[in-house]
């Protein structure tokens, strides 16, 4: 693999008419999850007429290119506290049955098959931990992409990557708060720094509120270099719910309110160096009734794969969708 880009050390000019302002290229992030069609059918379908003979869809590919996406986080979101890394290296690749979301994963995309996605369109990989596996499996996570010697290099290399993947950002855990989860941000961060100081990282900070938890703070901000805040604006219910232009658009200012107030709550906490990764948004959220879950039974059961058809119907209505979605995102 290649050196990571220096698409974080350029400067990106947006004209409007005779005025230039300056934006951090970190601003066109993007976030990729194992749920739907995002994966498989998405950026990867080996066999496809429309994808290169490694699997990856070219026409995607291009559309991300036209984007300019700085950066992409995977492979959750939810998804990731049910995602063990170790499965998706290497050629003996397994599937299983995910319970955050109910669906089957056939770990044909994994690590290296993002990082190379990554570089292919010039974004920064940026990776997600498992936010309630114990911390050496996370640690290890980051030695296997990042180290030049010990035995992740040694199982990375074996596995015909003899170079480190040079991974810089990364989060652990997905909208987690516990003070058990807090605890293990710490034991998590302390080690990563300490083997790859260089690395930039993250953790749950806040969801829907802007309150950043003081626990936290106190706790892991020491080895923190970000923290990440989720929010949604129109309601999730189970009846899909339908909003008017007006409605949906004069929620326009919201996320730059929301971000303000963390940035406040930060500095309350005397943590005003830390900076806001603001990694999962949108004017509206997926609807999906009965998910994400903590555990799951029975995959067959007929209540289970009703809930998952009603999700996929629900979510696949493009004309649920109003120019409003487009111009809140932009």
């Amino acid at each position: 693999m290649r050196e990571s880009s220096n698409v974080l050390k350029a400067t990106l000019i947006i004209k409007s008419g005779n005025i230039t302002t300056a934006y951090n290229p970190m601003l066109f992030g993007g976030f990729l999850e194992h749920f739907d069609n995002q994966i498989y059918c998405g950026v990867f379908q080996p066999g496809s007429a429309l994808a290169d003979k490694t699997g990856y869809r070219l026409d995607v590919l291009e559309a991300l290119k036209e984007l300019k996406v700085s950066v992409i986080r995977w492979p959750g979101g939810c998804f990731v506290d049910s995602y063990h890394w170790q499965k998706g290296v290497g050629k003996n690749r397994l599937p299983y049955n995910d319970f955050r979301w109910g669906v089957v994963e056939p770990n044909s995309f994994g690590t290296h098959e993002f990082v190379d996605l990554c570089r292919r369109i010039g974004a920064e990989p940026y990776i997600c931990h498992n936010g309630v596996c114990d911390p050496e499996e996370n640690i290890d996570w980051v030695n296997y992409c990042n180290a030049t010697e010990g035995p992740m290099a040694d199982l990375r290399k074996a596995n015909g990557y003899p170079d480190p993947l040079n991974v810089k950002f990364w989060s652990v855990g997905n909208e987690r708060y516990d003070k058990e989860y807090v605890e293990r941000v710490r034991d998590t961060t302390k080690a990563m720094k300490a083997s790859n100081p260089d690395v930039q990282i993250t953790c749950s900070g806040c969801q829907d509120g802007s309150e950043i938890q003081p626990y936290l703070m106190e706790t892991a901000a020491d080895f923190l270099d970000y923290v990440s805040v989720h929010n949604y604006w129109l309601e999730r219910d189970k009846v899909l719910p339908r909003y008017d232009y007006l409605t949906a658009i004069s929620k326009s200012e919201m996320p730059d309110t929301y971000i303000g107030k963390v940035i406040d709550s930060l500095k309350k906490e005397g943590r005003g160096n830390l900076k806001v990764a603001f990694d999962e948004w949108n004017l509206r959220a997926w609807q999906h009734p009965g998910f994400p879950r903590e555990s799951i039974e029975g995959y067959g059961d007929p209540e289970l794969k009703a809930l998952i058809k009603q999700r996929i119907i629900e979510n696949d209505l493009a004309e649920q969708y109003t120019m409003a979605d487009a111009l809140f995102s932009a």
